[in-house]
């Protein structure tokens, strides 16, 4: 990390004074020793400073690899990679939260999944240090119900009134997902119902229908023949 927040600096190879290379005061001559050592430590200079210029190369984007690919110095590549993302940051914070306000759930969609995901985007919010408070939340999430939750809003507006606190988010996904799944159960039942009175007997199709009783062996009373009733001899 040195080398990426400039905290390492290169080495200055030993100066030559009259054809002699001489040491940190520039009079007295440098020893094969000081010199051997001198060079070792830029030639580990320059192999570190190439490998951090390489990792970070290798590790963006490659328009952002050519934009930076000219600077010199691991720092400054670094210090560029930092602000080109911030930025980046800054505006996926805006997109995100303006998708968040945006959100909408129709008649009939599923409550919980579009609460669940009003939540996740909130907390994503504030992992990227975007947070917003419970009273905004709340109000995105009125404002996203569709029309048929407002007689529930309108009561929980009025008791979070009359006991002077505000309509904490929790407690508002709680009764919206009762709310919901009441819904649910009074369709159930309602389709049961439906389902049970529209159902034809047993063995037959279609609605159930009095059976027709054949005359052509019923036998009359009056003159024993058979084919008609009483009521109908001639």
């Amino acid at each position: 990390m040195g080398h990426v927040e400039g905290r390492v600096n290169r080495p200055n190879p030993y100066a030559v004074v009259g054809g002699i290379v001489v040491s940190g005061d520039g009079k007295t001559p440098a020893t094969e020793d000081q010199i051997e050592a001198r060079e070792k430590r830029i030639e580990e200079f320059d192999m570190k400073e190439y490998l951090a210029r390489h990792i970070i190369i290798n590790s963006v984007s490659l328009s952002l690899a050519q934009s930076i690919g000219q600077l010199t110095s691991a720092k400054d590549m670094w210090e560029a990679v930092a602000n080109e993302c911030e930025g980046k940051t800054l505006l996926y914070q805006v997109d995100m939260r303006r998708q968040l306000q945006e959100m909408k759930c129709s008649e009939g969609e599923d409550i919980k999944a579009h609460l669940s995901e009003m939540w996740r985007r909130r907390e994503g919010l504030a992992g990227m240090g975007a947070v917003i408070k419970d009273e905004d939340f709340t109000a995105m999430m009125v404002g996203s119900l569709p029309e048929s939750f407002r007689p529930l809003l309108s009561s929980l507006m009025v008791m979070a009134k009359a006991t002077k606190t505000n309509l904490d988010p929790n407690d508002l996904k709680q009764y919206l997902l009762e709310e919901y799944e009441h819904r649910i159960i009074r369709q159930q039942a309602a389709k049961g119902d439906s389902a049970l009175f529209s159902k034809p007997q047993r063995g037959q199709k279609g609605k159930w229908k009095p059976k027709s009783i054949s005359k052509s062996n019923v036998e009359c009373w009056n003159c024993h023949k058979t084919g008609h009733t009483k009521e109908d001899c001639w």
